[in-house]
């Protein structure tokens, strides 16, 4: 894949028009992301157990938002509704599956980190899409993995590293009003991430993609 015809100026151009279609459906995505964050960091008589609960509904809330921007950007026929959510529920082996890879990442990122930081940086790019790949192709743990690591080759490595590093600051602006414009800057960094492993994934032109979103926005 030639990452070098992936622009992230017109990846979050078309983002903002996806966007702009239903603003009120994607604030809604976003602000259930900020109550579960919210309720985690909360202390309770009952913090084990409630952490458990906590990263359980979150696994399967980020699973059904991630497959919804997935459908999104593969231009799938999606309600803009609570509909849209209830058509990707996981089932208990999906949310097995996605804990297990992002304990993998984790220990894999971790070991990196602690043996010279930039092995962990390294790895942390390379593993990014295992979830997303997960999510849309479903398959094995290391399948995931794998698919990741394949896609984010040395040619695709430093395209990735500077989209995760411009969805992060857009993460970062939005949070720091008081959270409140993450239900604005989530949306187009998942957006934006997720057009980025389209592009890796699959032939699919940014050009059309981006011909296609933008006429349906007129529309």
């Amino acid at each position: 894949m030639d990452t070098k015809s992936f622009s992230i100026t017109i990846a979050l151009r078309t983002a903002w028009h996806i966007y702009q279609r239903k603003p009120l459906f994607f604030i809604a995505l976003s602000f259930g992301m900020i109550v579960l964050h919210l309720s985690s960091l909360q202390g309770t008589p009952y913090e084990g157990l409630f952490t458990i609960l906590t990263a359980f509904i979150g696994i399967v809330y980020s699973y059904m938002v991630t497959a919804t921007f997935i459908a999104i950007i593969d231009k799938k026929e999606v309600s803009y509704n609570v509909d849209s959510l209830r058509a990707h529920i996981p089932s208990a082996r999906d949310v097995l599956m996605l804990f297990l890879i992002s304990v993998i990442v984790g220990v894999c990122v971790a070991l990196g980190v602690v043996v010279l930081i930039i092995p962990g940086i390294y790895l942390l790019i390379r593993l990014f899409f295992a979830q997303i790949a997960y999510i849309d192709r479903k398959g094995k743990v290391l399948d995931a993995i794998k698919y990741s690591w394949h896609i984010v080759n040395k040619d695709a490595f430093w395209q990735t590293a500077k989209t995760t590093a411009v969805a992060l600051v857009l993460l970062i602006c939005g949070a720091s009003f008081f959270g409140i414009g993450l239900v604005v800057t989530y949306p187009l960094s998942m957006l934006l991430l997720i057009q980025l492993y389209r592009h890796l994934s699959t032939p699919m032109s940014q050009e059309q993609l981006v011909v296609d979103q933008t006429s349906e926005s007129v529309e």
